[in-house]
Formats: structure tokens, C-alpha cells, sequence
């Protein structure tokens, strides 16, 4: 549903609720309960078609800041599941206009974000979360979009995490897409030009050892398939 018809089917409830939702996200978000139903929910409203008044009510009461700070949240207080939902959010709002990708970026959600991935190795879905989080903000936002993928460079330097820096290297290759050569050695990269070089060979490699480990993955399943005709094979296995 659009937001004018949400606000139709609800009347002036609408408003009501959205407001007790923020409230309770904000009051509630440290310590972890229902922290994703809660986002869920929000996200209806401010992710909506032409829920515009929405989305500047959401930042003006501190609703921006309050999902961010939900992200950093340590994982004994909120699960990455949890955060995956924020992150969603996130990108929701970040690409329905410029103004509220720079909003964020004026929070530093990129550095909180990064910190976050760095952190999880055992959620691939949060991990492709903050991937599409990180590149919804680089998008039209050449004021912020060296400085995000700055950010992004640092997940390459997380040799405890081969996944974050996999998800790491996709991004910053994403990134450097949107980004003109020009803009890719000016000053703001500076000295690690060498590095954002460096990034797209690591991402190269990482995205060849991904496939080998899934054709290996593949192959394992056929054979102990043929020598077991009732164990099914590894792709339906994982599904």
C-alpha cells in the first residue's frame, strides 16, 4: 500500500500509530526485544509510495539516528537477524531521495555498518544487507560517496573474516562502478589509491576462490551421491 491509502484505511490512526511505533523502537531498541517487529513495521509506513511526511516526521523525532545506533548494538543485546532489519530499513529510506542518503552519511551509518560486518561471519544475509546498504548510499552522492567507499575499504583488511571481506570487496566494487576515474585518484583517496587497486584484485580473487568452493561443493555431492543413489544431491540439499 501507498502511504495516502494506508492513512485512508487507518484515518487519523495512522499518524497515531507511526508516532507509538518510533517511540517504542527508540525506548526499547537497547535491550533487543521485538526490536525486529518493530522495524518491520516502521518500514511499511516510512518506505512506502509518497510517504514522504512520513520520512521527515521518522528523522525530525531522531528515528534515523535511533536505527543506526541499533546496528552498533553489541551481538549479546541484538541478534544479526535484527540487524539485518535495520540495515534493510536502512537502504528503504536511503533510496527514496539524496536527501535522506546524506542524512544518514552525516550519522556515519557507512563506519557503523562496516564495524557491524567486520563483526558477523556467520550471517551471510546480514552480511548482503550492509553490502546493499553501503552501495544504496554511494549512489548520486558524490559529496559522501569517496568517503563511504573509504569506509568499504576497511573490510578488506579483516583477514579474521574471509566473509566480511568477500561482502567487503562485492561492495567496494559496486561502489567504484558509480565512481568516475577522476573522482577515483583526486585527493580524496589519496594515498590509498594503491589500496582501491588493490581492492578490485582481492574482490577478483575472492569472487573466483566463492565459485571454486561452490563447483568443489557441487562435485562432492555428485559423488557421494553416485555412491549413495538415495542421498539427494548437494544443490537440493541446501535448498
Amino acid at each position: 500500500q501507498t502511504a495516502p491509502e494506508m492513512e485512508r484505511t487507518l484515518g487519523i490512526g495512522a499518524s497515531l500509530l507511526f508516532t507509538r511505533l518510533v517511540s517504542w523502537l527508540r525506548l526499547s531498541h537497547g535491550t533487543g526485544a521485538n526490536v525486529s517487529t518493530q522495524l518491520r513495521a516502521i518500514g511499511l509506513f516510512v518506505c512506502a509510495p509518497g510517504g514522504e511526511r512520513l520520512r521527515a516526521e521518522f528523522v525530525t523525532v531522531g528515528g534515523l539516528q535511533t536505527v543506526v545506533d541499533t546496528v552498533a548494538l553489541s551481538a549479546l543485546v541484538l541478534p544479526s537477524s535484527a540487524k539485518r532489519e535495520a540495515l534493510l530499513l536502512l537502504t528503504g529510506i536511503a533510496r527514496t531521495s539524496r536527501e535522506y542518503k546524506a542524512a544518514q552519511c552525516e550519522l556515519r551509518a557507512s563506519a557503523v555498518v562496516v564495524a557491524f560486518m567486520k563483526g558477523c561471519a556467520d550471517d551471510d544475509a546480514a552480511l548482503d544487507a550492509g553490502r546493499e546498504l553501503l552501495v544504496a548510499l554511494s549512489e548520486g552522492n558524490p559529496q559522501f560517496a569517496l568517503t563511504i567507499a573509504n569506509d568499504a575499504l576497511e573490510l578488506l583488511t579483516s583477514r579474521e573474516n574471509a566473509r566480511a571481506q568477500l561482502f567487503g570487496a562485492e561492495a567496494f566494487r559496486e561502489i567504484l562502478a558509480q565512481l568516475g576515474s577522476e573522482q577515483l585518484y583526486d585527493e580524496g583517496l589519496g594515498e590509498r589509491r594503491t589500496d582501491a587497486e588493490e581492492a578490485v584484485r582481492v574482490a577478483e580473487q575472492a569472487a573466483g576462490l566463492a565459485q571454486g568452493e561452490d563447483i568443489l561443493e557441487e562435485a562432492d555431492g555428485e559423488e557421494a551421491g553416485a555412491a549413495d543413489p538415495a542421498r539427494p544431491p548437494a544443490s537440493r540439499r541446501r535448498s
